[in-house]
């Protein structure tokens, strides 16, 4: 296995620590994308960015019990380039809170 997916899986643990001890299930699903999207964030914030497919994998690999996350191309107007949009959204059909019953 590639270092950075064992490092997701690190991250994925950290991650299920946090949304167990800090979010209220009223809140769940937005905590979860919102934490996505700050862990996709931190991966780009790396001078030597990855490419699009392994962001997706870490964002993937340490949201998995909570959000879904695609990638799909898009076209930017202002620079002409075409870019991979991750989208991040909640788990369809899982409960509030998967950790606490």
């Amino acid at each position: 296995m590639a270092r950075y997916m064992e490092l997701s899986a690190e991250l994925s643990k950290l991650v299920d620590k946090f949304m167990e001890q800090f979010v209220d299930d009223e809140f769940f699903d937005d905590a979860g994308v919102q934490m996505g999207h700050i862990i996709n964030l931190a991966v780009r914030c790396n001078p030597r960015q990855p490419q699009g497919t392994v962001r997706r994998n870490i964002v993937g690999t340490a949201m998995k019990r909570f959000c879904d996350v695609h990638m799909s191309k898009e076209f930017d107007e202002k620079t002409g380039r075409e870019y991979n949009k991750i989208h991040i959204k909640p788990k369809d059909g899982y409960s509030p809170n998967p950790l606490g019953g």
